[in-house]
């Protein structure tokens, strides 16, 4: 939907000069990606883990359709034993509902999913009751964490998937994001850019950047600390109403025209947290590579 709405806004004002990076794949076409994430937190933990996944397509009516994710890998490289790799990742299939430029809308096999991440969240050291309790707190905990576990990557490769257009014209998109500690949704503004299309070579140049609303953050951590036990409920909300959040991100995409998939992006993003005159800062880095999925329809 957000994507319909970016592409009619920049039609309308220069419908001729628009290009078209349409997804375009065959009936039941499967291709692999492989995504490394650093992470590195000022102060504080970093590490870096790369993930291998297959996908699977099968269409659906108006330009939707399913994709099958099934785990081929998951590797840490440094920062994490190589016995807690499995918190970064799920090993189940996980069957989504995903937009025309295979941008993840839902989960179809939610109980599945929901069993796997309750039974990560117990290998990891959480308890049955502490589960219970966060559930309890934020009923849709255990969706937000699969779709952050499983449903990142194809987040980030399905922005540029898909996009109308006009070179070195920038087109502008309102974003919202779920606030995982229950508060009201998190708002964004992106500004994306086609940099480069080249019909010979086949390769297109997407770039796009967000920044989150720090208002906005402030406001849904307010409202989600009413969910903190009695004795604690005030002291959150006063904390959150005196901090501060930033996240900015900015991601260069490769898009192969033939089949319109992203066949390597890669990201930036940092965060900061600023808090009683101390701030705290975290850099995320994501280098994602597609295969080609052979024939596209």
């Amino acid at each position: 939907m957000k994507r319909a709405a970016l592409a009619l806004a920049l039609l309308t004002a220069t419908p001729a000069l628009a290009q078209k990076l349409p997804v375009r794949l065959a009936e039941g076409a499967a291709w692999t990606f492989v995504a490394t994430h650093e992470r590195e937190s000022e102060g504080g933990k970093s590490y870096s883990v790369t993930t291998s996944k297959r996908l699977t397509w099968t269409a659906g009516p108006g330009g939707q359709g399913r994709l099958r994710m099934d785990h081929l890998s998951v590797t840490a490289n440094a920062g994490l034993p190589p016995e807690a790799a499995f918190t970064q990742t799920l090993t189940i299939p996980v069957e989504f509902e995903v937009d025309e430029g295979l941008a993840p809308n839902g989960v179809r096999n939610p109980d599945q999913v929901r069993a796997a991440v309750r039974e990560m969240l117990l290998k990891s050291g959480a308890t049955p009751q502490e589960i219970d309790r966060r559930v309890a707190a934020n009923p849709a905990i255990l969706d937000q964490t699969a779709m952050a576990l499983v449903g990142r990557e194809l987040g980030l490769l399905a922005r540029a998937q898909g996009s109308n257009l006009r070179l070195g014209l920038p087109g502008y998109e309102e974003d919202e994001t779920p606030n995982p500690l229950g508060g009201p949704m998190i708002r964004s503004r992106l500004i994306y850019e086609l940099e480069s299309y080249d019909a010979a070579t086949g390769r297109a140049v997407v770039t796009w950047r967000s920044a989150m609303d720090p208002d906005s953050m402030r406001a849904s951590l307010v409202e989600a600390a009413e969910q903190a036990p009695p004795a604690r409920r005030a002291e959150a909300q006063a904390a959150f109403a005196k901090m501060r959040v930033e996240n900015e991100r900015s991601c260069r995409n490769e898009i192969d025209i033939p089949s319109g998939l992203a066949v390597k992006i890669e990201c930036l993003t940092r965060l900061s947290v600023t808090s009683d005159d101390k701030t705290r800062t975290s850099t995320d880095r994501w280098t994602i590579t597609q295969t080609l999925p052979g024939p596209t329809r």
